[in-house]
């Protein structure tokens, strides 16, 4: 009656009204309200205790509360489309044929493993609808199926996951990596594999040189699988001659990057100055976050203090304007 039900059908209401008032009739209108009574009570109870306990729990382990929330935006997901079903079945047929054709496409071209890896790196994608269109099209590189991608991506709600706030970055590079080994590992020729080393092997090559901002060891160790992936691909030649043209450029871009800081040094001085405060500014945001994700009850004081010190600083605002 309440409509709190997972099946909110006005079938299913109108039937629990009349239950309901047969119940009144034979107990009596009294005893039927106290028991509507104690009922709303402890359903009240009931939704406290659970929100108090998400509370707790996206303060203590904020990565467990983040997937507590994606399962329940799933299976509130999963009911809106048995409701759809139930109310048009010509799209629930349609829908059952899409899942079959995504199933013995996943039985198809891609073995297990890697089959494992290129989900992994689809559902756990970086944010933004453009970076979404970059995985698919390098996905399409290496030769899957082109009717199979929407398909993918609708199955496990791509678009709506590429912008969950809880994805961290080194998570979404690891991703691409992952989704990068597939490919090569199941790309039809070598000369696909030469496109997709091409694309790639810049940002393998800065993560193995350790100059991410995100330099992890578990990062330098994946950069360092996935190069020698496509090294036994594309031969030792090949793989040398694009680390060789990698490190070229990336001296080029550090020497050119020293280069206009000092120009700005000589022009414009207090530029200059704002530029290396942003970038210490920078590196000491970076340090927290590291901090942060070593000890997480330091980040909880952290965001404690900064909120109190907001509140003061709004306190005094107020009090000068008065």
């Amino acid at each position: 009656m309440a409509g709190k039900s997972a099946f909110d059908t006005e079938e299913l209401k109108s039937l629990s009204s009349e239950v309901s008032s047969i119940l009144k009739e034979k107990i009596g209108a009294k005893a039927h309200s106290d028991l509507l009574v104690e009922c709303s009570k402890k359903a009240t109870e009931k939704t406290t205790k659970r929100k108090q306990a998400e509370a707790d729990l996206a303060v203590t382990d904020p990565q467990a509360a983040a997937l507590l929330k994606r399962k329940k935006m799933e299976k509130k997901t999963e009911q809106r489309k048995r409701k759809l079903d139930t109310e048009r079945p010509f799209r629930a047929i349609k829908r059952r044929q899409r899942e079959s054709e995504l199933l013995s496409y996943a039985d198809g071209p891609l073995a297990d493993e890697h089959r494992l890896h290129l989900l992994e790196a689809v559902f756990a994608s970086c944010k933004g609808r453009e970076r979404a269109q970059e995985f698919i099209l390098l996905v399409e590189l290496v030769g899957v199926m082109r009717t199979a991608i929407p398909r993918i991506v609708s199955a496990f709600d791509f678009y709506r996951w590429s912008h969950d706030e809880q994805i961290r970055p080194n998570g979404k590079r690891k991703a691409i990596f992952k989704l990068t080994a597939a490919c090569a590992l199941n790309a039809g020729n070598e000369e696909r594999v030469l496109k997709l080393a091409v694309a790639m092997m810049p940002h393998l090559y800065r993560e193995m040189a350790g100059k991410s901002a995100f330099d992890t060891e578990e990062l330098k160790s994946l950069s360092s699988e996935v190069s020698s992936i496509l090294k036994e691909k594309i031969g030792a030649k090949a793989h040398s001659d694009l680390l060789v043209e990698c490190s070229k450029k990336a001296t080029e871009k550090t020497t050119k990057r020293k280069q206009a800081e000092a120009d700005l040094a000589v022009t414009d001085p207090q530029a200059a100055a704002l530029l290396k405060r942003k970038k210490m500014e920078k590196k000491t945001e970076q340090r927290k976050r590291k901090l942060d994700t070593e000890r997480p009850f330091r980040a909880i004081k952290r965001r404690q203090r900064e909120s109190m010190r907001k509140k003061l600083d709004d306190a005094d605002v107020e009090l000068f304007e008065e």
